[in-house]
């Protein structure tokens, strides 16, 4: 049984004796069913070696137990390489086997390097040279043998492995042979529903017949019971009626104080079908062979690569039928390779020879039509006992359409790194475990360093400027840490002296565990956006200069126009005249104000209607007019930012209600208050609420019927203007509600 884990192979066979004339074997048969065979115990998931019982020496490890060694076996001796002893084993089977052959013997073995019980199957086989040789098929029990020697040993135990769903168990009354008990497993196993149908059942009702018989079953259990361990195979029906292979494992055990009979029940089902397929390795062999996707070989070490032997996957790779590369008038495989690979091939096989270890190459081959194909090869060398090159075995697979993909993709990686260098973009990557930062091509042209570069961590941010430096370690240890990705700008001083702003991000990627294992990202030159946003900002503020200016002049002019005004009407003695030109100048000066708050605004496009409308109310009331003093003004603002084309129109409102209040809401030194509210509604309206408490309209009267100017304007401005609604109520004072939406116009000025 193995210890420590290898690799495979086959030892060089010992000269067989002759065989009998009219059945000697050629060459080409004897490695024809050395190959079938290996195939065979290749596929057998369980642990298979094949050694001479006379020498002891290993021929073969198939691929479960190579998985288990750690050196090299073939050609070793069998105690040596797998018991870890300098003589053969005390317990070595040999004799057994060779006195009952062809029958197999089974037995048991703790391995004392690995610490595993096995069950054993040896038995003798005919080595294809002709030779007697032993086969040993190992089971790894020990999960079995655990399991056993636990119920045996501690009744405390038993409910934890009895309920363990790795095999069935059975538990049964020594002396009727009754079930009482059975876990899960055994459910799964028979088929059943429920322990109560399992315990209801009799030997004959899963023992399907001849040779496994109630009878027989019963004697068994008698001989557990008496104290004698059963161990052995049987056949049981399930409840569905199909039959399945199982080893059974019967003992006495005392559970909580009663002499019970502890069956242990293993479906060797897959076992079963292993020993199966090695009676049936011939077929096996050659359908997979035929379906392999390629060419199975074995050829001489000569320039013509002279083939012993070639899958049929060849007719589908080359074009050729097997015989045509192997018959006496063959094609030498040498001439299938395409001329301009021939020596590099050649050159590659002998290397790897010299060093007596595998070759793996690709290459061009020419088939039977006259196509080119991309092919990969893997094989070895056959040594012989002398270390000569006897022959070399491999696969020959297709690899045309992964070389054209390959292809594809570098030509698509070169177009990407010319839209990188076009967009001045690149990529990096850093590993947690290494201290290098990888930078793709243009990464490194940017920073103005030789083709290939690749900084240590430290080196990467000595590119960054000073000033920013600290900002992008931070950045990248928060991303290290926590998984925290970043994007910022950046300026780095490239090798050549340059300061070049850069724009970079990165990105944590996580392993399966979800630990931080690599950070990659994203790295571009914006130094030309960098420039063309200054230059944006720089015309932004001339712009923004040149309104404020403007604003300026027009709040002038219209200042200009009311004086000019106003010095007109003083040398008139028409009293209607000078009442229309203070109604005029009253307008003027509304609209003058909207341009000195855009003036004093930061925003050019809007003002704070709020501040607008209280300074325009208050400038009013603390005019010259006698009627103002008699009034008290109380103002409720919310902050209310709208479009100077919107807020003209509100301090032409707001100035036609406070005159139409001024002259006759309070007749005959009245005294009164007049409330003004400003706030936007939930539904985004503008809500503009006017009411003063002087003597209102005659009642019945038409307020849109009114001869007035001044109300008239209002209307106007109102619906046509803001397109908005306004509603009056003059029973008690006059109350005006304006409702407008202040969308109805587009900034003029955007920064």
């Amino acid at each position: 049984m193995p210890s420590k884990p290898s690799r495979a192979g086959k030892a060089a066979p010992r000269k067989a004796k002759a065989a009998p004339a009219g059945v000697r074997k050629t060459a080409k048969d004897i490695q024809r069913e050395c190959r079938q065979m290996l195939s065979i115990f290749d596929g057998i998931e369980e642990a298979i070696y094949v050694a001479d019982p006379e020498t002891y020496e290993i021929l073969f490890v198939n691929r479960a137990l190579r998985k288990m060694l750690e050196s090299e076996a073939v050609g070793k001796k069998c105690y040596r390489a797998l018991q870890g002893r300098k003589a053969p084993c005390p317990f070595c089977t040999n004799k057994i086997i060779r006195k009952i052959k062809p029958a197999t013997y089974r037995w048991e073995h703790e391995n004392p390097v690995l610490k595993r019980t096995y069950s054993l199957h040896d038995r003798i086989i005919s080595w294809p040279d002709g030779r007697e040789a032993r086969l040993e098929l190992a089971v790894d029990i020990t999960d079995r043998k655990r399991t056993e020697n636990e119920l045996k040993e501690s009744e405390i135990k038993y409910r934890e492995i009895f309920d363990s769903p790795a095999e069935a168990i059975v538990i049964s009354d020594a002396r009727t042979g009754r079930v009482l008990d059975v876990n899960e497993t055994t459910l799964r196993l028979f088929g059943l529903e429920s322990k109560e149908e399992a315990l209801s059942l009799a030997i004959e009702d899963v023992s399907p017949g001849l040779p496994f018989t109630g009878d027989e079953a019963r004697m068994r259990m008698s001989a557990a019971a008496a104290g004698t361990p059963q161990q052995f195979e049987w056949l049981i029906r399930r409840k569905d009626g199909s039959e399945i292979p199982v080893e059974i494992t019967l003992q006495s055990s005392q559970i909580r104080g009663e002499n019970r009979l502890l069956a242990v029940i293993r479906d060797i089902t897959r076992r079963k079908q292993a020993e199966d397929a090695l009676r049936e390795n011939e077929r096996r062999l050659a359908t997979l062979l035929s379906n392999l996707p390629g060419m199975v070989y074995r050829c001489r070490n000569d320039r013509e690569w002279t083939m012993e032997f070639v899958s049929e996957g060849c007719r589908a790779l080359t074009g050729y039928a097997p015989w045509v590369l192997m018959g006496a008038d063959r094609i030498p495989y040498a001439d299938v390779i395409h001329p301009e690979d021939r020596g590099t091939v050649w050159d590659t096989v002998q290397e790897a020879l010299k060093d007596r270890r595998p070759f793996r190459i690709k290459y061009r081959i020419l088939t039977a039509e006259g196509s080119e194909k991309w092919v990969w090869e893997q094989g070895r060398g056959v040594f012989g006992a002398g270390g000569e090159v006897i022959a070399l075995e491999g696969f020959i697979a297709d690899i045309t359409e992964q070389t054209q993909a390959e292809e594809a993709l570098n030509r698509n990686k070169a177009l990407l790194d010319t839209a990188g260098r076009m967009a001045r973009f690149g990529g990096w990557s850093l590993r947690l475990d290494e201290d290098r930062v990888s930078w793709s091509e243009e990464v490194v042209r940017i920073h103005e360093m030789p083709p290939g570069f690749s900084p240590r961590l430290e080196e990467a941010f000595a590119f960054y400027a000073p000033e920013g430096r600290g900002k992008i370690i931070a950045a990248l240890r928060e991303c290290v840490q926590h998984g925290i990705p970043y994007d910022g700008e950046y300026e780095i001083i490239t090798a050549g002296g340059r300061r070049v702003w850069v724009r970079t991000s990165g990105e944590a990627v996580r392993d399966e565990s979800g630990a931080v294992v690599r950070v990659e990202g994203a790295f571009q030159d914006i130094t030309d956006r960098k420039r063309a946003e200054e230059q944006i900002r720089t015309a932004l503020a001339e712009k923004d200069a040149l309104l404020r200016e403007l604003y300026h002049r027009t709040k002038n002019n219209m200042d200009v126009i009311r004086a000019m005004l106003t010095l007109k009407a003083a040398f008139r003695k028409d009293d209607r005249l000078r009442e229309f030109v203070k109604e005029i100048d009253q307008k003027i000066l509304a609209m003058a104000m909207a341009h000195e708050k855009l003036y004093q605004a930061r925003d050019l496009s809007r003002i704070h209607l709020d501040e607008y409308l209280a300074d325009l109310a208050s400038l009013q009331m603390h005019g010259c007019d006698d009627v103002y003093r008699r009034i008290v003004l109380r103002m409720d603002f919310d902050r209310v930012d709208v479009l100077i084309d919107t807020a003209i129109p509100c301090g032409l409102v707001l100035n036609e209600l406070l005159c139409n209040s001024a002259k006759f809401a309070f007749p005959g030194g009245r005294k009164g208050e007049i409330r003004i509210r400003l706030t936007r509604n939930p539904e985004g309206l503008i809500e503009l609420d006017y009411a003063d408490d002087g003597v209102g309209f005659p009642e019945g009267s038409d307020i849109r019927e009114q001869n007035g100017l001044g109300l008239k304007i209002l209307f106007d401005i109102v619906e046509n203007q803001l397109m908005g609604t306004i509603r009056f109520d003059g029973r008690r004072g006059a109350a005006v509600e304006i409702r407008f939406n202040d969308n109805l116009y587009s900034p003029r000025v955007t920064a």
